[in-house]
């Protein structure tokens, strides 16, 4: 059984976070009820499906299944384990963390986040440091005044500055007694191809420290002051940073995009900065990726709206043609502000001040309206401008894979090309297949919007009886302990066709756990979380106080009534796990097959 950890007490840190507070760091939530809803931020939809319930603190996505406590949350949003999501409350809400008995997997990788995060705490200070020495940061300190960054802007974004020399901060953490691994992890310093030693990987540059919602420093972006390749240059993949699922403002950025209800998305930290220093302070930047699925599901928590503030030369209009499909599948509304020739957001701001620039935010198109518009700029309106039109725009339609947002693209591009609209679907069509491939192509576990996988429907309770009784029980194992003793007696769960079912059945009889509270302490397995997370918010099912030794005895006669009248029909079950393949199924089954048998010799027939 992999689904439980240690027997610690997490009670404390869980009562002191406020999972409603949690989940607002990431989606907008309104009150219904005694619970709150809003947009899923793991799966695509339209509609509020994502229930999050103060009371009981746990979440639930009605659409795609996901749901568990505040922990779970963290972990499916920041792509860490158990323990990490554990140590980011208590230290958020100042309850003391209980490390005894962690297994060595899960000492030494929370060791090594907390080395890594207390390392990047020791740099963001040397750094900073280094930029106000009189004479090491006077290069820096020139170079962001040139910039027009303002020391206030500086403090607010904690910049700092690597001075030249290839093993500064080698010596420095040397100096200081400190292991130099935990700083070749974190991507800061670099072992020597040859002879031995080490060289700092920032240097001579302006650094950004990166920033998470929790205000803990997780990565760096440098900015060279030389010409020294390439011009900026970010930490590497690390146990903290990942930046396809990080942008760059978060601190600043996440209440004043809530409170307006657009987020400007800029391409780099200059430009960032430039938009706060100007009042247009909801403002995040990625940093030097495409535009990730995991960007535009952060995005969507925070806005309605995003406006994409792209440079106007080409690598905008490709960084506006690759990201389309990623927002019109998250159904988020992305606008384009195009600047005149020559100007990026950081050079129009300080020439032509904030109120230019909004005049031309008023302006932005839509994302398909202005890919479509610079398309028929480029190539005109004749046959054969129109034939390459649809050559552009058909790859950014066929990778929409929400099949409304689809039909309002082709629709719109057909009525402003004046051509047949089943015309330019056949050509979509060809686009479409290899676009939806590679879209769901397997599943990132780390991924913060996730991709369908094969976890079972949330809704095939509903249409199978005997997997709805299953839920019906195990909600009852949890709500009412006495029951557990009639389970074991009946061999009820033996019965049990749903795999998580049975196995979170067999974890609450065997250690004898009851209360969502307690149980949700033992485990971890994201799975077996959501699981329990579905029964304590399903509808259906009856609240704590509702259950009595009366209903659970009717509820165990009616399920085994209702296996009776069926009958076990192992041989159909076998042969439909032989034809998928399913081997693990396959064994299971027979071992179920076996022991109900055995169990009909040595126990008289249920009466029905």
């Amino acid at each position: 059984m992999t689904a439980a950890v240690p027997n610690l007490d997490f009670s404390a840190i869980k009562n002191a976070a406020n999972i409603v507070e949690i989940v607002s760091e990431t989606i907008q939530l309104k009150r219904v009820g005694k619970n709150y809803m809003g947009l899923c931020p793991f799966h695509t939809e339209k509609t509020p499906s994502f229930s999050v319930s103060p009371e009981k603190g746990l979440f639930y996505c009605f659409g795609c299944g996901e749901g568990g406590d505040v922990l779970t949350f963290l972990m499916l949003r920041d792509g860490i384990g158990f323990i990490e999501a554990a140590r980011y409350l208590s230290r958020k809400y100042g309850v003391a963390m209980p490390e005894r008995q962690l297994n060595p997997h899960q000492q030494r990788r929370l060791q090594a986040r907390e080395r890594q995060l207390a390392l990047h705490r020791t740099a963001t200070e040397y750094f900073s440091h280094t930029l106000e020495h009189p004479r090491l940061g006077k290069p820096a300190r020139a170079y962001l005044k040139q910039r027009g960054i303002t020391a206030e802007t500086s403090q607010t974004f904690r910049l700092g500055y690597a001075p030249d020399g290839w093993d500064r901060l080698s010596r420095r953490l040397n100096s200081q007694g400190k292991a130099l691994e935990p700083a070749i992890a974190a991507g800061l310093i670099m072992a020597r191809n040859e002879g031995g030693g080490h060289y700092d990987r920032f240097r001579n540059r302006i650094i950004f420290p990166i920033v998470d919602v929790g205000g803990q420093v997780i990565g760096f972006g440098g900015r060279a002051l030389d010409d020294a390749k390439p011009k900026y240059l970010n930490s590497p993949e690390t146990l903290l940073f990942n930046k396809r699922r990080m942008l760059y403002g978060l601190p600043t950025a996440r209440t004043p995009a809530r409170q307006k209800g657009v987020v400007y998305l800029v391409e780099g930290f200059f430009d960032a900065l430039a938009l706060y220093q100007h009042g247009i302070t909801n403002t995040l930047a990625t940093m030097g990726t495409a535009l990730s699925r995991e960007h535009v599901g952060l995005l969507k928590g925070f806005a309605q709206r995003v406006n994409l503030v792209f440079d106007s030369d080409a690598a905008g209009i490709k960084a506006a043609q690759r990201s389309a499909g990623l927002f019109l599948d998250a159904h988020v509304e992305a606008r384009v502000l195009v600047l005149p020739p020559g100007h990026d957001p950081d050079s129009f701001l300080f020439a032509e001040g904030p109120e230019k620039f909004q005049q031309a935010a008023d302006k932005a198109l839509g994302l398909v309206p202005f890919l479509m518009e610079t398309a028929i700029e480029r190539n005109g309106l004749e046959i054969e401008g129109k034939v390459r039109t649809v050559a552009e725009m058909k790859p950014i339609l066929g990778a929409i894979r929400d099949r409304v947002a689809r039909s309002v693209a082709i629709k719109t591009i057909a009525e402003r090309l004046q051509i047949e609209e089943n015309t330019l679907l056949d050509e979509v069509r060809g686009a479409m297949r290899p676009s939806l491939e590679r879209s769901y192509s397997g599943r990132n576990g780390n991924s913060f919007a996730r991709v369908p996988d094969q976890r079972p429907d949330p809704k095939s309770a509903a249409v199978d009886p005997g997997i709805r009784f299953e839920r019906l029980i195990v909600a009852m194992m949890i709500n009412y302990p006495l029951s557990l003793q009639d389970i074991k007696e009946r061999n009820i769960i033996e019965h049990f066709k749903d795999r998580r079912l049975s196995q979170l059945a067999r974890l609450i009889a065997d250690e004898s756990l009851s209360g969502v509270e307690p149980l949700m302490t033992r485990l971890e397995d994201p799975d077996i979380l959501q699981l329990v997370a579905s029964l304590m918010m399903d509808s259906q099912v009856p609240e704590k106080e509702q259950w009595d030794a009366a209903t659970c005895s009717k509820l165990l006669d009616q399920y085994q009534l209702m296996l009776n009248r069926q009958g076990s029909d192992w041989v159909s079950r076998i042969k439909a796990a032989e034809s998928s393949g399913d081997e693990e199924l396959l064994a299971e089954l027979t071992k179920q097959m076996l022991a109900e048998k055995q169990a009909q010799t040595q126990q008289p027939k249920l009466e029905k």
